[in-house]
């Protein structure tokens, strides 16, 4: 079915309204629904203890290899981003998110 137009230009538009059908509007609400049911899936399988506890322990060797980074120590800091890169592979293929920085510091001033 070909969209239909309204005989009236909108204001400050020149063309007219274009009209979706009724099978759109329905395929774009499954979309939003099936977004929804997505993302409650990611939730869900980020509230899980075992997925906490990556999160903390990641969160926990990211700390580590900066302060390894400050003390100039290679290998510690090797060790750690390998460590982190392993856990971050793993939330990654359960599909979790991670949380945003809380106070990330502004690099661009200084």
């Amino acid at each position: 079915m070909e969209p239909t137009t309204t005989p009236v230009a909108q204001e400050g538009n020149p063309e007219p309204r274009k009209r979706r059908s009724s099978s759109e509007r329905i395929s774009d609400l499954q979309a939003k629904i099936q977004g929804i049911k997505d993302r409650d899936d990611l939730k869900a399988a980020g509230e899980t203890p075992a997925v906490k506890a990556l999160i903390r322990v990641l969160m926990s060797i990211k700390r580590a290899g900066k302060i390894a980074g400050e003390e100039r120590d290679a290998e510690a800091g090797a060790a750690f981003q390998a460590a982190g890169d392993t856990i971050l592979a793993e939330l990654q293929r359960r599909g979790v998110k991670l949380p945003a920085a809380r106070n990330p510091k502004d690099t661009s001033a200084g």
